[in-house]
């Protein structure tokens, strides 16, 4: 699954053969897949055309697209495909040629996740033992952006600690900053540069236990939602550190809770600001979804995906509805 910057959703099958790792060009224009069989395909959306890549012979468990920026180009191209393996190696495949530009190994088990910051600058990935940061450190050349560079270096990276238990997930926040969801149901942010924390975000007492899976940001990085495996989105504003509002999703939309979620977009995001401005109760207003709507979840074969929060138009939820 993959996420459109507009927040749609793309689902993609090669011809019968499961989809390991998927992942979209910044503009959206671009599809990255890795299928079982280990083939790294592109597909030009607007054209309706694919072209193999390369054969990574290890399963996928994470992929990235980097773009030049180049000024003589007409538009970013996709230049480089970073796939994360479930040894726990990172390569760097020329799009074009599908030569492997840089390989790395620094994760003891699988990547899970691979996400670039707002300036596509720096990399990050992570799996269960730590989450770490790239930069480019051969080749970038001026203007030509983050994806042409041939030799990527760790520059910092983060483990769990002794009472955290493992890391879930891990990802740029949009203001720049990176978070990380760890086993204890805590999200934690932090400033990419320094790695200070900004934030460590925790559930009320009566829903430890969730299992928190994965976490998304608004554009400003001011609000967070994580979701768990007990089919809940939990939503937090950051600067205050406080919990704002508890969505449970419809057993038949998240059958096996939630596994992945999309950023919140600026209108959801606004509305929700304005709800914890008026709020009065010291506690978080608890949201229960009675039938899955078509604008917030979709089905895959064995997880639901959601962009969150998105309001339904139920008596529960008419004024974040009317917000919108």
């Amino acid at each position: 699954m993959a996420v459109e910057p507009d927040g749609r959703l793309f689902a993609l099958a090669n011809n019968g053969v499961p989809i390991d790792a998927l992942a979209t060009s910044r503009d959206a224009a671009t599809l990255a897949v890795v299928d079982r069989r280990g083939d790294l395909t592109l597909f030009d959306v607007a054209a309706s055309a694919f072209r193999r890549v390369a054969n990574v012979g290890v399963p996928a468990t994470a992929l990235l697209l980097l773009a030049s920026t180049g000024a003589g180009a007409a538009a970013p191209q996709p230049v480089t495909v970073v796939v994360g393996l479930s040894d726990g190696v990172l390569r760097w495949y020329d799009a074009a040629t599908g030569d492997v530009k840089h390989a790395a190994t620094v994760h003891k088990r699988q990547v899970t996740s691979l996400t670039a910051s707002p300036d596509a600058t720096t990399l990050l990935s992570a799996s269960d033992d730590a989450a770490v940061l790239w930069a480019p450190t051969a080749d970038a050349g001026a203007g030509a952006g983050a994806g042409a560079g041939i030799a990527w270096a760790k520059t910092r990276s983060l483990g769990p600690t002794a009472t955290s238990g493992a890391l879930v997930d891990a990802a740029f926040v949009p203001a720049g900053h990176v978070a990380a969801v760890f086993a204890d149901d805590s999200l934690v942010v932090w400033h990419a540069a320094t790695f200070g924390r900004i934030a460590k975000l925790t559930l009320p007492a009566d829903e430890v236990g969730a299992t928190l899976r994965c976490a998304a940001f608004a554009a400003d990085g001011t609000l967070a939602a994580a979701g768990a495996a007990n089919g809940c989105v939990y939503v937090w504003d950051v600067p205050t550190q406080t919990m704002v509002r508890i969505i449970d999703l419809p057993p038949r939309a998240a059958p096996s809770g939630v596994t992945q979620l999309a950023l919140i977009q600026p209108p959801v995001a606004a509305a929700l600001r304005q709800l914890v401005a008026k709020a009065s109760a010291p506690s978080p207003r608890r949201h229960h979804h009675s039938t899955p709507y078509a604008s917030m979840c979709r089905n895959s074969s064995s997880h639901a995906t959601c962009t969150v929060p998105v309001p339904a138009v139920t008596s529960r939820h008419r004024s974040l509805a009317a917000a919108l």
